[in-house]
C-alpha cells in the first residue's frame, strides 16, 4: 500500500513538475517587445499612415505585402531601435530558423543579427545585441 501511494505521489509530482517547466519555458519564450495599446496588428495595418506617420514609407508597404506571404513565412513583429546613432528596424521571422532583417530609415537590408542555423544570423551584426537602445515596437502580428 505504501509503494502505491509512493508511486502515485511520484506520479503526481513529475506532472506538476512538468507544467511548472513548461509554464517557465512559455513566459522565458514571450517577446520581449515591449507591449503598446496603440501599436498596429493585422487587424489594422491598413491604418499604419493614420496611427504611425512617424515611420518611413518601405515599412508600411513591407507590412501590406507581409499579408500575402504564405502564413508560415509571415514576419511577426517589427520593432525601432536605436544602433550606432542611427534609427533602425528590426523584423522578426516567424521562427528561429528564419534569420531577422534589421534595415536602417531607408529600407536597406543591413544584415540579420540572429536566427538561421546558429541562431546568430549571418554574422555581420554581432554587436546588435550589445548596443541596440531604445526599443519601439511599430508592429505585431495579431489576430
Amino acid at each position: 500500500m505504501y509503494q502505491l501511494a509512493s508511486k502515485f505521489s511520484l506520479s503526481l509530482m513529475s506532472k506538476v513538475l512538468f507544467i511548472a517547466v513548461t509554464f517557465v519555458s512559455l513566459l522565458a519564450c514571450s517577446s520581449q517587445m515591449p507591449e503598446e495599446s496603440s501599436m498596429p496588428t493585422d487587424s489594422n495595418v491598413e491604418t499604419i499612415s493614420n496611427v504611425q506617420l512617424a515611420h518611413p514609407d518601405f515599412i508600411k508597404k513591407m507590412l501590406v505585402d507581409n499579408k500575402s506571404l504564405p502564413d508560415h513565412e509571415q514576419a511577426t513583429a517589427i520593432t525601432r531601435y536605436t544602433y550606432k546613432g542611427e534609427m533602425v528596424y528590426l523584423v522578426t521571422p516567424p521562427c528561429c530558423d528564419f534569420m531577422s532583417k534589421l534595415y536602417n530609415s531607408d529600407g536597406v537590408l543591413l544584415g540579420s543579427p540572429s536566427g538561421g542555423i546558429t541562431g546568430r544570423g549571418d554574422g555581420s551584426l554581432a554587436d546588435f545585441e550589445a548596443l541596440k537602445s531604445e526599443a519601439f515596437g511599430i508592429w505585431k502580428k495579431g489576430k
